[in-house]
């Protein structure tokens, strides 16, 4: 990864508008930005390394709810991180993964964009349980769920998980951090549930 794009959106203090007749001071220097480090969350048994670059996860016969995420990868003063790559990984709509298929079904990778960004389209993801044995939980499903995977030389790599507002097994799920809960309201009047999910990464 090379070089940083445009930061995250001007908050300097600026001066104000000066008196007619009054001489220029200098101008007051923009406050430093600071972005908080997202949350590491575990990786999970379903990851498949090398799935294909692209921003449409959506495969052929694909059903429920369409869906996209977008957001920015960022450094620790919010400035964008270009040429990342980010990793992604769900269920579908009925909570199953494909661990197995060449179609590697809603997986993909990108590279962030010059300003840090990146997009993709999928497939709302399902639920799924985790009892009765699991992790010592039972009876007990998780929360609807991304994985990410986002990766660039010299910054520490990072594995978390994105979460959504208002799904009923948020307080029950053992492994989510409220800091990795975004908004994601249901689709109204034709348009298509979103989310905007920003990685902060550390250097190395």
């Amino acid at each position: 990864c090379g070089g940083w794009g445009n930061g995250a959106g001007g908050t300097g203090t600026g001066a104000g508008p000066s008196t007619p007749g009054a001489p220029e001071g200098p101008a007051a220097p923009a406050e430093p930005r600071i972005c908080v480090s997202t949350e590491d969350n575990i990786e999970g048994p379903f990851y498949r390394a090398d799935a294909p670059f692209r921003a449409d996860l959506v495969p052929a016969g694909a059903e429920g709810e369409p869906f996209e995420v977008s957001g920015r990868v960022l450094d620790l003063e919010c400035r964008g991180v270009p040429d990342a790559v980010v990793d992604v990984w769900h269920s579908d709509s009925a909570g199953a993964y494909d661990n197995a298929t060449a179609a590697f079904r809603y997986r993909g990778r990108m590279r962030s964009g010059p300003d840090g960004g990146y997009a993709y389209r999928t497939r709302f993801p399902g639920r799924y349980r985790l009892g009765p044995s699991g992790y010592g939980v039972d009876d007990n499903f998780r929360p609807a769920h991304i994985h990410y995977k986002v990766s660039c030389d010299g910054f520490r790599p990072l594995t978390t998980q994105l979460y959504f507002e208002g799904d009923p097994y948020n307080g029950s799920d053992p492994f989510l951090r409220p800091s990795l809960v975004v908004p994601a309201p249901a689709a109204r009047g034709g348009t298509v549930r979103t989310a905007v999910f920003d990685v902060v990464l550390p250097r190395a």
